[in-house]
């Protein structure tokens, strides 16, 4: 028999227990701060994916404005930390 490295295991354990959002959802929002900074982060009130959908929501409007600008450049980078391209699009609420 082959073996397999646990990140395989946990890979396919994922996909099959349809965890990958939910993890995906508590590991970035862990990442968050250090990914856009403690002032974005600060006016952060939640993150949701959903069908590969992030929804950014925040508690200040000027901030709204400038992460709506900024949304292709936030899906490359929570892409890149991830290491995939499951983030599509980028939704600032």
């Amino acid at each position: 028999h082959h073996s397999r490295s646990i990140s395989e295991v946990l890979k396919e354990m994922r996909s099959t227990y349809k965890l990958d959002q939910k993890l995906s959802e508590v590991g970035l929002t862990a990442r968050w701060p250090e990914l856009v900074g403690d002032l974005i982060a600060r006016h952060t009130t939640g993150l949701r994916i959903k069908e590969d959908v992030l929804t950014i929501y925040v508690d200040n409007a000027p901030l709204r404005h400038e992460l709506t600008n900024r949304r292709e450049e936030i899906r490359q980078l929570v892409n890149r930390d991830t290491g995939t391209e499951s983030i599509r699009e980028v939704l600032v609420r």
